[in-house]
């Protein structure tokens, strides 16, 4: 089964070579994780903060979520 990773912009647009490097970037949790089925990331702004929120879904409905915020 093939790794399916959708990104999602929210209340800004990001740049392609953004996008490209956040999803090379949680392309890296197979290291981790070799059970991986899908990734969703959500990138936002919110006043003056980067938010980014991603959602891992694995095999034997297994669900992992992460938050991060920076300026």
């Amino acid at each position: 089964m093939t790794l399916r990773i959708d990104l999602t912009d929210r209340h800004h647009t990001h740049t392609e070579d953004e996008r490209e490097h956040v999803k090379e970037k949680v392309s890296k949790l197979t290291h981790f994780f070799d059970q991986l089925q899908h990734i969703e990331i959500i990138l936002d702004k919110e006043h003056d903060q980067h938010v980014v929120e991603v959602l891992v879904t694995a095999s034997k409905h297994l669900h992992f979520v992460g938050h991060a915020t920076n300026d």
